[in-house]
Order: C-alpha cells, then structure tokens, then sequence
C-alpha cells in the first residue's frame, strides 16, 4: 500500500482502547495504534506485484515527496462502511478526512504511477478516511463523534510484504532560492544575514 502513517499523537487520540470509551472485545477488532493511515494507494500483494514496479513506485514517491510540502486536512465524524468481502464481511468504522489538497495530490501520484506502469486497484470510488476498527455486521459502532480538528498529513509510507520504506513531504516554508542556498554544499549562514553569501548556488 501507498499511505499517509498518522503521528503517534494523532494515533493515539483516535484509536480505540486510548481514552476513547469501552469497546466489545468479541465483536471489534480496532486497528493498532501504529497501523493508522489514510489510504492512497493499494498496490496488491506482494507476490503478484513485479519487482520492476515496486522499484518504480519508489522512484515516484521520492521525487513527489521532494517537491510536495504537508497536506493540510480536516477530520471529524464518525462513518460507517458496510461489510465486503475485502474486510472480511466485517463493517468499517472509520473517521473522514476531508481536503481538496489531497485529492489533488492522489490525482497527480496515480497519474505519476500510471507513467511509471504502476498498477493499482481502482475497484472503490476513493474516499479518504482513517479506520477505527473492523466491527460485527451486529454490533453497535464503538465510539461516538469525532470531533473536528485540522491536521497535516507529511509522511508517506510504501509498504507491500517485506519492503517497507518512508517518505517525508519537504517543508514548503522557504522561498525556492533560499532553500537552494542551504542545500548547497558549502553553504555558510553569516550572522548578518545580509551578509550570507548566495555564489554558492552553482
């Protein structure tokens, strides 16, 4: 899968069994707190993804993850997806996020992929949320609302059986030439900014 990993803290708020209220061992199965994601991609198992593709993928996301800074969303609510067989006929309690920012990054990734000749599934009309837990067709949902608060979403993770790999977004707080200043090899800060030399970008 291609995902966005939550922080710990935002992982921790969210995730059943941390404060958030009782919840029926027997019909809920919450997610752990250090599997929490917001979904962009699912690549498929591992045995029936080409090498070549995997090594293209990851050639994809450290180019975006250099030129895209953290994406800025909102959480709130509490939804509920029915049962398929993908979840293994069990319902999906899951917290929506909402932002225009990253649907447009999805679209431009799956169209970076899709140049690489990188499949995935599009078997689902995409719909970004963090899952809770895998709960009964029967029982009740384990927690109530989630109230609203803006988050930002800034680590990527590829993982697809044994690889595993971690991209930052970069910060885009700098201006381009300084940000090239500092990235350059024998870039010196003066104490006088003014007096900062800008010949070392070559």
């Amino acid at each position: 899968m291609i995902a966005f990993k939550l922080d710990e803290g935002l992982a921790k708020a969210l995730a059943l069994g941390y404060g958030n209220g009782p919840f029926d061992s027997m019909s809920t199965r919450p997610t752990p707190v250090d599997e929490m994601h917001v979904m962009l991609f699912h690549l498929g198992k591992f045995e029936e993804v080409p090498l070549s593709q995997l090594a293209a993928a990851e050639e994809v996301l450290d180019k975006v993850s250099a030129d895209q800074g953290p994406i800025k969303a909102t959480i709130g609510g509490v939804g509920r997806f029915p049962a398929t067989e993908h979840s293994d006929f069990k319902d999906v309690a899951y917290v929506p996020v909402t932002s225009l920012d990253l649907l447009k990054f999805r679209e431009e990734l799956a169209t970076a992929l899709k140049a690489k000749g990188v499949g995935f599934s599009e078997d689902f009309e995409y719909t970004p949320h963090i899952t809770l837990a895998y709960i009964d067709q029967s029982a009740m949902t384990p927690m109530g609302r989630v109230q609203h608060a803006e988050i930002a979403l800034e680590n990527i993770i590829f993982q697809i059986g044994p690889i595993g790999k971690e991209f930052y977004l970069e910060s885009m707080d700098e201006e381009p030439v300084e940000k090239a200043m500092k990235d350059a090899p024998h870039y010196r800060q003066a104490e006088d900014r003014s007096q900062t030399c800008s010949s070392c970008i070559h």
